[in-house]
């Protein structure tokens, strides 16, 4: 069944009142649904294609920090489009840019179900995908970045703490904002830095 765009967000509507209850999403098959839509790509209208992202990611950051809908979305294989949705066409773009935010911190999420999962997200392209992340000036995407990073880099899964100290401008930059000023990047980030 092809739905119109006004339908799908008519259904997106209707996940994020039932985001309460997440165990009748899952149960439901919705979180597939959901990466399902974060999956479309077209080039017929990019503007509502961002805008669609932008909500599912709103709905399921809302709920990601459940471990069933952590299970859900690794059973999903959702690591990949995830990753994806951290490197934006437009950078100047609103929707883009709340996408990635929102985008590291279901990675976050998602990671910290188990190494499985950080392993799914670097072989996906994460941790470079998160590392140049860390040149965005806004402090929301710089924290949930750093979150990202931390709890990529928790696990039992030396490698992953090896390529973020290995990529290019990662420590340099960590090191920069523990210069910084404010508690939301301050501690995520004094903690990957010893992790790094």
């Amino acid at each position: 069944m092809l739905l119109s765009v006004e339908s799908r967000y008519s259904s997106l509507a209707m996940f994020q009142c039932l985001s309460r209850r997440h165990e009748l999403l899952c149960r439901l098959g919705g979180v597939p649904a959901l990466v399902d839509l974060l999956r479309l790509n077209t080039d017929d209208n990019v503007h509502q294609l961002r805008r669609l992202h932008a909500v599912v990611a709103a709905v399921l950051c809302n709920i990601s920090q459940h471990e069933l809908i952590r299970q859900s979305l690794a059973a999903a294989a959702a690591s990949t489009v995830l990753v994806q949705l951290l490197t934006s066409d437009d950078a100047a773009c609103a929707d883009d840019v709340d996408v990635a935010s929102r985008a590291a911190v279901i990675i976050a999420d998602v990671a910290d179900a188990g190494d499985d999962q950080r392993r799914a997200i670097a072989q996906s392209g994460g941790v470079d995908a998160l590392v140049h992340l860390l040149d965005s000036n806004l402090e929301d995407v710089l924290a949930n970045t750093i979150n990202a990073l931390r709890v990529l880099c928790s696990g039992d899964v030396p490698d992953i703490r090896t390529a973020v100290g290995a990529a290019p401008g990662a420590i340099p930059a960590l090191v920069e904002f523990l210069s910084v000023p404010s508690g939301q990047l301050l501690s995520p980030c004094a903690i990957l830095v010893v992790y790094s």
